[in-house]
């Protein structure tokens, strides 16, 4: 009886599978415009509910924008998941908060009037969000709907789209 006990204890404390993941959306900024978001990265767990992830976005500008410029943002993020994973797996639904912080390198574009210059600042985010694990992808893929604020008045809205590097099955995913 002991020996079945901790087996569920290793289980519950057991931390998920790293995931690769990239995300696209949109973020506004409040001097230069809409932006178009992309990026990519690593999520590595370090215990059940908390992970880091190495990651780059890059932001582009478009539409009636003030400017035309270039965002590179390479950060490490650090992610809460507020449901405990299950047998080791993340929950079917699992709310996050992410904090983010890192390098932000902003290079303008060379017009008729100015030349080519590059900016580099700390860049730091807040972002909540919920991961969806999609049952009909093998349990291993997600996608995560996010909205973010970030340095200088950003408010971003991407969706993170993930896979998990080690399978499980569908009952511990989808536990309750």
């Amino acid at each position: 009886m002991l020996l079945a006990l901790s087996r569920g204890a290793e289980a519950q404390d057991a931390r998920p599978p790293a995931a690769v993941e990239t995300w696209a959306g949109y973020a506004t900024v409040e001097d230069s415009g809409n932006h178009a978001l992309a990026g990519a990265g690593l999520r590595f767990y370090t215990s059940p509910r908390l992970s880091l992830s190495p990651r780059v976005r890059i932001a582009r500008t478009f539409g009636d924008t003030p400017d035309d410029h270039t965002d590179l943002y390479v950060e490490t993020a650090l992610t809460f998941e507020f449901r405990r994973p299950a047998n080791g797996r993340p929950r079917m639904v699992s709310p996050f908060l992410l904090v983010s912080g890192g390098v932000w390198v902003q290079r303008f574009e060379e017009t008729r009037f100015s030349r080519e210059w590059t900016r580099v600042e700390p860049a730091w985010g807040v972002t909540v969000g919920a991961r969806l694990f999609l049952p009909f992808a093998s349990s291993r893929m997600y996608v995560a709907p996010e909205v973010g604020y970030a340095a200088f008045a950003t408010v971003a809205a991407p969706v993170t789209f993930g896979m998990a590097l080690r399978g499980g099955d569908d009952r511990t995913t989808r536990a309750q």
